[in-house]
Order: C-alpha cells, then sequence, then structure tokens
C-alpha cells in the first residue's frame, strides 16, 4: 500500500495548519498526485506558481509542466508526477496572495487528489491600482497562462518567440489576451477559458543590446547596426515611437542618454532582482561610486540612487519596474508597475483600466514600483506622478498618506525629499504614531517618494513610489550635485572611449560633445547645492 503525506500552512502569522493523510495504490518509482488551486473568494480553480524542492533544499524536477522561471504554473488543477521521498513546496500568485508553505512525501505509488485554498491578501484592482510588466521574453504562446499565475493584467513583450515544445497531460487553455484582435495569446481562437481581469500582450516593442527599450515600435521597424548606443535613441526618435525606456539605469553611456532629452522612463527594478541566484554586482555598467552598495542589497539600492539623481538634475523621468528583455528565466511580474488613474477618474474607468491608459498612466509616473510590498500612498490626497504648483513667497504644507499590505516582515517606511530622508520609521513606530506621518512644508521646487524596505536578505526587496513635484515659478529643482554626479560619469565614460580606434571613436564624439553641453547648462542653471 503507498501513500502520500501533505501538509499546507500559511505564514506563521496566519495561523492556519492543515495536514492530510492520503490513500494511494503502490509500486516503487514513484507516483503522483493531483493538486487543485482553490481561490478563496471565489472558490474555483485559479492558474497558480508552485515550487517544490527536496527535503535538503534542493530543487526537484517536475516533468510535463509550464516552466516558470523559478518553479512551475498549474493551470488551476494539475497531476505531478515525482520520485518517492520528502518534498517541500510553496506555492504563489503573485505579492497579492498569500503565500502557502507545507511538506509532503511520496512513498511508492501513491496516486492521490489533494485541494489547496489561496488566500487572497488585498484586491489592488479593486482599490484601483492595475499591475503590470514592461518587458518580458517568455514564449508568446504560454504567456498568459504565466500572467494569470501571477495575477498580472498588462506586459509589453520583447524579442522573437522560441517554438516552447512541452508535452503536457492535456492542451494549453485557450485564455483570451485583450489585445484588440481577438488573438488568444497562443497563435490560436477558440473558447474563452475563465477570467481572472484583464489581460493584454503587448508586442510593438524593440530592446537593444545595451539597455535601452522602445515602445510603440512601427510595424517593420530595424534597429541600426551600430556599435553606438545613442543611435538607438536617434532611430526611436526618427520613427516617433510612443517612449524610450533605459532598462540598464548602470549603463556606461548612462548621461549621454540622458542628455539626449528623449528618455520617457527608467528601470528601478530589473532583471539585477532574481529569485534564481543572488547578483553583488551588474557586470554590464558603472560600479557604486559610494561606499555601502557592493553586497546582495547593493544593486537595488544603488538603482534608486541613480534614479534620485537623475530626478535631483530635473529630469521628470518615471520609474518602472519589470523583469526586463534580458531575462530568460524568471516569473513574469516579480518586479512590477502598479498605475492609477488621477483623480476625477470616473469610477468606471477606474474599475476598468484600458491598455492605452495603463502604459499611459506607467510612462507618465503615476505608478508604484514594486518585488513584494504593495504600497497605495497620496500625497495631499494626489496619486503619485501629480504636480503640485506654487509661486514665491507661498508655503504649500501637504501629508503623506498611505495603505500598505505585504507578506515579509518590513524594515523600514520612509519619505524620501529631495535625495534626503525626511521621515523614517520602522512599522511598529508608524503604528505607535497612529499611522500618520508629519507633514511636509514646501518653500521651493522639489520631489517627494515614498518607499518600503523589506527585511529580505538576498536581494533588495521594496516598493517605491513616483515621485510627486512641487514647482515653484515654472522652475523646476536642480541640484549642483546631482549635475556633478553625471558629469564626474561621462568624463569616466570619456576615458573609456578614448581608448578605442579612432574610426570607431569618431562615432562617439558627436554624442559625447552634445552631453558635455547638455550637463554644462545643466550646472549653470542649478538652483540648488
Amino acid at each position: 500500500m503507498g501513500w502520500t503525506t501533505f501538509s499546507a500552512r500559511w505564514p506563521a502569522a496566519v495561523g492556519l495548519v492543515t495536514s492530510l493523510l492520503l490513500g494511494g495504490s503502490a509500486a516503487l518509482a514513484g507516483g503522483s498526485f493531483l493538486l487543485q488551486i482553490i481561490d478563496e473568494d471565489t472558490d474555483q480553480p485559479v492558474p497558480a506558481r508552485v515550487t517544490v524542492t527536496r527535503a535538503d533544499g534542493r530543487p526537484q524536477i517536475v516533468r510535463r509542466v509550464i516552466p516558470s522561471g523559478v518553479g512551475f504554473v498549474v493551470e488551476g488543477e494539475q497531476r505531478l508526477s515525482l520520485p518517492n521521498g520528502a518534498f517541500q513546496f510553496q506555492i504563489l500568485r503573485g505579492p497579492e496572495y498569500r503565500k502557502i508553505t507545507g511538506n509532503f512525501s511520496i512513498d511508492r505509488d501513491a496516486s492521490d487528489s489533494h485541494s489547496v485554498t489561496l488566500p487572497r491578501m488585498v484586491d489592488m484592482a479593486e482599490e484601483g491600482w492595475w499591475s503590470g510588466d514592461p518587458a518580458v521574453t517568455a514564449p508568446r504562446r504560454l504567456l498568459p497562462l504565466m500572467m494569470q499565475s501571477e495575477d498580472l493584467h498588462f506586459v509589453g513583450r520583447v524579442g522573437e518567440d522560441p517554438q516552447t515544445q512541452i508535452r503536457l497531460d492535456r492542451p494549453l487553455p485557450q485564455i483570451r489576451s485583450d489585445t484588440g484582435d481577438g488573438d488568444t495569446g497562443d497563435g490560436d481562437t477558440g473558447e474563452e477559458a475563465p477570467a481572472w481581469g484583464p489581460l493584454d500582450i503587448r508586442t510593438d516593442l524593440v530592446a537593444d543590446t545595451n539597455g535601452l527599450l522602445l515602445v510603440g515600435t512601427p510595424e517593420h521597424f530595424a534597429l541600426p547596426a551600430s556599435p553606438v548606443s545613442s543611435d538607438t535613441i536617434r532611430a526611436g526618435a526618427n520613427a516617433e515611437v510612443e517612449a524610450i525606456v533605459i532598462e540598464n539605469p548602470f549603463a556606461w553611456d548612462l548621461p549621454i542618454w540622458l542628455a539626449s532629452e528623449r528618455i520617457d522612463a527608467m528601470f528601478l527594478q530589473g532583471p539585477w532582482l532574481r529569485l534564481d541566484r543572488r547578483v553583488v554586482a551588474v557586470p554590464d555598467g558603472r560600479p557604486p561610486s559610494k561606499v555601502g552598495y557592493r553586497d546582495e542589497l547593493g544593486p537595488g539600492r544603488w538603482a534608486e540612487y541613480v534614479y534620485w539623481q537623475v530626478l535631483d538634475s530635473g529630469l521628470r523621468i518615471a520609474p518602472l519596474g519589470g523583469s526586463g528583455s534580458t531575462s530568460k528565466h524568471h516569473p513574469v511580474g516579480y518586479c512590477r508597475t502598479y498605475v492609477h488613474p488621477p483623480r476625477g477618474t470616473s469610477p468606471g474607468a477606474a474599475r476598468s483600466f484600458s491598455p492605452q491608459a495603463w502604459w499611459r498612466a506607467a510612462l507618465a509616473g503615476q505608478s508604484v514600483v514594486t518585488n513584494g510590498p504593495l504600497l497605495r500612498p497620496t500625497l495631499g490626497g494626489e496619486y503619485p506622478g501629480h504636480t503640485f504648483h506654487a509661486t514665491a513667497g507661498e508655503a504649500l504644507e501637504m501629508s503623506v498618506e498611505l495603505n500598505l499590505s505585504t507578506r515579509d516582515p518590513v524594515e523600514y517606511l520612509e519619505v524620501i525629499h529631495n535625495g534626503n530622508v525626511f521621515y523614517s520609521a520602522r512599522l511598529d513606530e508608524f503604528a505607535e504614531a497612529g499611522g500618520v506621518i508629519p507633514p511636509l512644508r514646501f518653500e521651493n521646487s522639489g520631489w517627494v517618494m515614498v518607499r518600503v524596505v523589506t527585511l529580505h536578505e538576498e536581494h533588495w526587496r521594496a516598493a517605491v513610489s513616483a515621485p510627486w513635484h512641487v514647482v515653484f515659478d515654472q522652475q523646476p529643482r536642480v541640484s549642483k550635485a546631482a549635475v556633478e554626479f553625471f558629469r564626474d560619469w561621462l568624463q569616466d565614460r570619456e576615458q573609456a572611449l578614448a581608448k578605442l580606434p579612432p574610426a570607431e571613436l569618431s562615432q562617439h564624439v558627436p554624442y559625447v560633445r552634445a552631453a558635455r553641453t547638455f550637463w554644462q547648462d545643466r550646472l549653470d542653471a542649478a538652483t540648488d547645492p
């Protein structure tokens, strides 16, 4: 006689443990069981991502499943075949659901079934926040199911579509992708499967190898065959693309790209934050120029610091979080962007976001970027991305208000004003203060962001709002120190370029000279130290 022992649990704070002993019939090589994942709110099967490891922590390969970077997708229910032994598992569905963890063992030829209930922690869409990943590379045929397993609504798909061959016990479901052309996302049409929210896959994106992403490229657009990264920006501008995005905020050419004044958005969280391995340094970019950024938390913290210098230079560039066009083996939507329509949007539009509205809001910075915590902040009653205007002699006083949900222990909550920490508190301190943050007083132009940082140790796990801007007399804040930061970066880049052969160097020279002029003009126009 064979059996499967199955124990599932929520995190300890939730306080629920269930344990089953399931009967089965015997053999010697292993067994299988039917796993069903149920949404607690709807009482219906729901796609989710599952990881299985052996008792010693090593990942266990499971055959005939759809891989999802770390783990695999279970489409509501699926039979899993495994060898004899003891195993640990996790069931996840994006950051809005609680994580289910547990263990099971298979002895002889177990053949059983088990149902696990997956509770939702918060419904961000119900509150008007819609999730998206602006750059993924997953196969188009599998992407709709991957999106649903991560509770992800909008994606931008980059790259060629490889022929992915996966043997399953049954065909892939016909899941509609709301692309506007009736495409189901796998090259076929048919009966619609149950929907868990809007699902849109955008494909008019092109990425180069240097860290630039073009959004809204025309049909048959081709990247220039050039070793000069800025030629990508020129080609995008000539083609009147919808947006030019910096995927690699560490790139050596970053100050040259920023000087083009063509950049619309920049990745604040990306493929340097990985679940499958630790990243302590990004190989294709400038290393940190400050101490304290060279451990597992370093790349994430360094990307934020660089972005603060962008804002302090007076540049209005939106932050994004996503998988990135170089991430091949990672769950879609681990780093993601939540957007919210501005105040005054009709309730109907807020509850049913269109793809056009999502991308417009994301590229306008009406957003929160996260790879974990679910932060919903306002400043003066306005969502991120809003600009407050005033005139000299006035003073604006506004408070940050927020809702926060998280599966991870939180290390601290901070309000950042012009690159400096205005308010910082542990979560218990914040709660003891009644959830009230002291008001900010503005007498000059500047910007504000809110971030929540967790105690996750393997990499930087945080939620960061896009900035609110405060502008007095139509004059943005420009910090001399931030401009010098990018001038130093540009100088280091020039020293490296000087080693190139003359013919190749000459292709870079016009862009470098333009960047020198741009940053000198910024320095001359600086309004703050």
